[in-house]
């Protein structure tokens, strides 16, 4: 019988492991590569899900241009976007982010292709309780119990269908929430994604870590608020594209190290 709900747990972000092109700013995880190639010649079906900074109206068209660029505007695959719902509450609930994802699931058996989840998480999915912030690396029970929670997100996925989730675990999170010495801060749930990537799980990989790349270019947020700029929008989409390459284990192309490269720029 399938489980269908999460543990009730804590507070968090989302980050993928970085691109080869700029690995010294965002080092890939430990993790081995997936099984399943995702920018391969052989048709995929890919799932966009999670937040909207990947998901919604022109972020989601923008990351799929991407791929489409890949292949010279010949891409073999298929996608949808399950867009970002609207409002805190399902922000702050595990099981409904992945609910959310059932019907595009559900739908994508029929078309007999093997199904990619891309899980750009919100920077909270479930309340932060204050006995539970990761405050360094020496709280491994508190980092093992928010590894738990995504862990779990991604095998209800897996057990709904997906051949695949590449996890968004670390969002890009104002400046006045990164302080590295702060009790909780985000910047700590790199750990996250360091124990979710070397547990190897089956089918389950880490993609961008894009807070590591938002807290050295703080002129992609909007002053001291914790929104981004339209620049740090397709920061986003460059980050998740050269992410799905360095997975892959091929070069990030020229222009996108380009592209890139002008929107870190101040």
């Amino acid at each position: 019988m399938r489980r269908r709900h999460f543990i009730p747990v804590l507070a968090l972000l989302f980050f993928p492991a970085i691109p080869s092109s700029h690995a010294q700013e965002n080092p890939a995880p430990s993790d081995a590569k997936p099984h399943l190639k995702i920018l391969a010649e052989e048709p995929r079906l890919i799932i966009l899900a999670g937040g909207a900074q990947l998901t919604r109206g022109a972020d989601g068209k923008r990351f799929i241009d991407l791929v489409q660029r890949h292949y010279d505007n010949k891409c073999p695959h298929q996608f949808e976007v399950v867009e970002a719902k609207e409002g805190k509450k399902a922000k702050f609930n595990a099981k409904n982010w992945a609910e959310a994802v059932w019907p595009a699931l559900t739908r994508a058996k029929g078309k007999n292709l093997p199904i990619v989840v891309l899980a750009h998480l919100p920077p909270l999915v479930t309340k932060p309780s204050g006995d539970l912030l990761i405050r360094d690396a020496k709280d491994v029970e508190r980092i093992k119990a928010y590894g738990d929670v995504f862990a779990e997100y991604a095998q209800t996925l897996r057990k709904h269908g997906a051949d695949l989730v590449v996890l968004g675990l670390e969002g890009a999170v104002g400046p006045d929430k990164s302080n590295p010495k702060a009790a909780g801060t985000f910047a700590h749930l790199r750990l996250v994604s360091d124990e979710i990537a070397n547990r190897s799980l089956p089918g389950i990989v880490v993609g961008p870590r894009v807070f590591q790349t938002f807290d050295k270019h703080r002129h992609l947020y909007k002053k001291k608020d914790h929104h981004i700029t339209e620049d740090g929008r397709v920061v986003i989409s460059q980050l998740w594209f050269q992410a799905l390459c360095d997975l892959d284990g091929v070069a990030v192309p020229a222009w996108s190290q380009k592209a890139l490269a002008e929107l870190l720029k101040k």
